[in-house]
């Protein structure tokens, strides 16, 4: 009997711990589901003022309005009350209550990371009756953190990706270097297909001749350099990758020698979806039906949400948007990067400092520093031999511009302020060579691996190069060549320019445009007859050549698709002939008209007929776009390609000539509009109260610290150090910028380069525009993609990175 009644009275007492666990349970999670309805409704105001910009700097501008002030320097962080917000019920107390359970306070407050900003929530809870209807008091007091910040940006996944790709995918093959370098035949058909991608556009010219072993995903239309769509794909030498046995293009095939497969176009169906396709048009309105994503915008790798004040820690909303990389962003980002680059030849550039004698370009490439690590002020000379190569080890920022080439060892990442010139090949010290190269890795074992991210432009081989090899080098002035980096910029201006014009021209017409009334005096013909003399041809007794002809075809010797043809009509041979004269045999009487006025006079209506150029709506107008504008230098003025085309609202794209300037090398100024960055009265540039309303980003040197003619010195001294005598330009390297990598590597009127572009790892910038007229290989590496950090420049990830019980004050 004791031992029963023990057992009684131990049940009990447990019934009754499990109903205090119940009830302490229960206040709990009312506390955090106040909280995470405080979270949704703070979230949810922003949102509704944010109308799809969700960016950082918003969401912070927006909480310092609602009276949330950054408290990340706070030692007793102060919360705003926040229970008359959220839309709690009402006991009949008038206190509000979750589930019979009451929020005695709920206070927010927020604290602003360099890359993030926590919204602190503390809730007090109480319930005065259990569960099993007792008065029994249970308290909770709970602090729950959510952490809002950009997400990763997935651009660097692709092997090209470009708001518009113009010219570069006439001769060019995309693969994925892990099974371009690979000597296992083991692993053939495991490798993962590739992406291109396009926001925008991409254009062909009439005759590409390219492979890409995955898929193209085009925003929205394919068209012809001119312009116009493409309608006849069976046309073009254009392949995708080949499906493999179920009809997926993941992975790349392969046939048993290594070599990758490929597949005609095969267009994404959206009525029919099919897993083989490997081109996707107007990607952004099939979205739901694929597994592919593709990025809207190219964010800056120096987010242009302010920054931080180092001297207050606080954020300088004010300093955000303005498409300008400010002092508070650069460090803002780039805080706690811990990175050398060693060996070779390297030389560190002070701000002020200039390069413009043969001594001082010496001195710069023999190197004066022996290495630089974290984060460096000024502009930076990096060139690496075989022998002594740079060695990379980890991230390093750059306050300025880059100059890079030759051989790198080692795994890092380098993010430059400026601009990054790429003058020369960038190679990596591999173990091996050719076909028994191991890519990604030196004899020694160690992982060579290189990303570049500008928040400038990358600039890749010899821009200067002169047009077609005629004329002076390009300047940026109208002395210069209207090279094909120029041609670039002008068309580059052009889309961002049709971003700010509520309408464009459409095209011409000849038409009707009113009437008028003319005088004209009444005629009348009348018949008459003349005599006419008749003639005969008759030998003089000489004789003269009669010249047989023939049609000769001739070449200008420029590379594809550049190459044009003449066909002219030259004297084969000759035969001797009689040499006759013209004599008069005789008359001959002929019946003639003629128009005699009969002394009135007429009226008449006429149409008055003119060319008139339509003004059409754009649909690409964005009156909030701040827009982006390319120079040559600080110093020159902004071409526009915007004459001598027009819109087309059926397929809302521009049409016009494919280049701006002239065949001999010389500037068409008939097809462009030149803003001038000295005249604050160019309404292009400027405000009417002259402030500007543009952003001018120059692929020259910033404040010319590098003249132009030791760049080109620069240029020249990295192609001639090409290794073997290999003629291919090649970039060991994952390349980004928000802005433009353009460049050329001439395939004539040199003997530095044979017109050939190979680049493994990424090429993936806002604007492409690079030039190698006899082909480009680029084999994506997906490890540049890991080694740069790029985050989103609009959307926003809540996390809830905290939720813990708090001591009640």
């Amino acid at each position: 009997m004791s031992l029963m009644v023990a057992f009684v009275g131990t049940s009990v007492e447990t019934s009754r711990a499990n109903v205090a666990d119940s009830d302490a349970f229960r206040v709990r999670a009312a506390a955090q589901n106040a909280a995470s309805i405080a979270i949704a409704d703070i979230w949810g105001d922003f949102e509704a003022i944010a109308q799809g910009q969700e960016q950082l700097w918003r969401l912070r501008t927006h909480l310092e309005s609602q009276g949330m002030s950054n408290q990340s320097e706070a030692v007793n962080p102060k919360g705003s009350k926040y229970i008359d917000s959220v839309g709690l019920a009402a006991n009949k107390e008038g206190r509000f209550e979750i589930d019979g359970v009451e929020i005695e306070r709920l206070d927010v407050y927020r604290v602003d990371n360099w890359d993030s900003t926590d919204i602190v929530i503390e809730v007090d809870a109480v319930t005065r009756r259990g569960k099993d209807g007792s008065t029994r008091e249970r308290r909770s007091s709970i602090q729950e953190v959510f952490q809002i910040a950009a997400p990763e940006w997935d651009g660097l996944d692709y092997a090209l990706l470009a708001n518009n790709i113009n010219c570069l995918l006439c001769h060019t093959n995309i693969d994925s270097a892990e099974r371009f370098y690979n000597t296992n035949g083991m692993l053939a058909g495991s490798f993962d297909s590739v992406k291109v991608g396009t926001i925008e556009s991409i254009h062909f010219r009439a005759d590409p001749d390219s492979k890409v072993a995955g898929v193209m995903l085009i925003g929205a239309d394919a068209l012809l350099g001119d312009g116009h769509e493409i309608s006849d794909w069976s046309a073009f030498n254009l392949e995708g990758a080949a499906p493999s046995a179920g009809g997926s293009v993941e992975k790349i095939m392969e046939d048993i020698f290594g070599n990758a497969l490929y597949g005609g176009l095969d267009i994404f169906d959206p009525n029919s979806p099919s897993s083989s396709a490997n081109m996707f048009l107007d990607f952004y309105e099939n979205i739901d039906l694929t597994d592919y994503n593709l990025p809207t915008s190219f964010p800056s790798p120096f987010p242009d949400d302010g920054g931080y004040d180092p001297a207050t820690g606080q954020p300088r909303t004010d300093l955000a948007d303005n498409g300008v990389i400010d002092d508070t962003e650069f460090y803002s980002t780039v805080l706690g990067s811990n990175g050398k680059l060693a060996g070779g030849d390297i030389s560190v550039i002070p701000y002020g400092d200039k390069i413009d004698r043969s001594n001082e370009w010496a001195a710069m490439k023999n190197g004066s520093d022996p290495s630089i690590s974290g984060i460096t002020q000024g502009n930076v000379y990096l060139h690496g031999t075989k022998n002594d190569p740079i060695i990379l080890d980890g991230q390093v920022a750059i306050d300025g511009d880059v100059i890079i080439s030759g051989y790198v060892k080692g795994s890092g990442s380098i993010k430059a302020r400026g601009n990054v010139y790429i003058p020369g090949d960038v190679l990596y010290a591999d173990g091996g060579s050719g076909t028994s190269r191991t890519y990604g890795m030196a004899s020694d074992g160690t992982e060579n691996s290189l990303a570049i991210a500008a928040g400038g432009n990358i600039v890749m081989g010899d821009y200067f190069h002169r047009a077609w090899g005629k004329g002076d080098p390009a300047d940026g002035t109208t002395s210069g060549s209207f090279n094909f980096t120029m041609d670039e910029l002008a068309i580059f201006n052009r889309m961002e320019w049709i971003k700010t014009q509520p309408t464009l021209p459409g095209k011409s017409e000849y038409i009707q445009t009113g009437e008028k009334t003319v005088e004209y005096p009444e005629t009348t013909t009348e018949r008459y007859q003349q005599e006419v003399p008749t003639y005969k041809w008759v030998p003089n007794g000489e004789k003269t050549k009669k010249w047989y002809y023939k049609n000769v075809t001739t070449s200008n010797g420029l590379p594809a698709p550049y190459t044009k043809t003449t066909t002219t009509r030259v004297k084969d041979y000759f035969v001797w002939v009689d040499k006759k004269v013209k004599v008069q045999s005789g008359t001959r009487k002929v019946w003639k008209t003629r128009t005699v006025n009969t002394g009135r006079m007429l009226t008449r209506i006429d149409p008055i007929m003119a060319w008139v150029t339509p003004q059409v709506d754009n649909p690409k107008y964005n009156s909030l776009h701040t827009p982006r504008y390319y120079s040559f230098s600080e110093d020159t003025k902004v071409p526009i390609f915007n004459k001598k085309g027009y819109f087309d609202p059926a397929t809302e794209h521009w049409v016009s000539d494919e280049r701006a300037g002239n065949d001999d090398g010389t500037w068409d100024t008939s097809k462009l509009t030149i803003a001038n960055p000295d005249n604050t009265r160019d309404s292009i540039l400027y405000n009417p109260d002259r402030t500007p309303k543009a952003v001018i980003s120059s692929i020259g040197p910033k404040d010319g610290w590098i003249s132009e003619e030791v760049m080109a010195d620069v240029i020249h001294h990295a192609l001639n150090g090409k290794p073997g005598g290999d003629k291919t330009f090649e970039v060991n390297a994952t390349l980004y910028s928000a802005n433009a990598i353009i460049g050329m590597t001439p395939g004539s009127d040199t003997n530095l380069t044979n017109g050939k572009l190979h680049v493994n790892g990424g090429i993936v910038a806002a604007d492409v525009g690079l030039l190698a007229p006899m082909g480009t290989q680029v084999n994506y590496d997906g490890r540049g993609a890991r080694a740069l950090s790029i985050t989103a420049d609009s959307g926003l990830v809540i996390t809830r990175r905290l939720s813990a019980p708090r001591m009640r004050q």
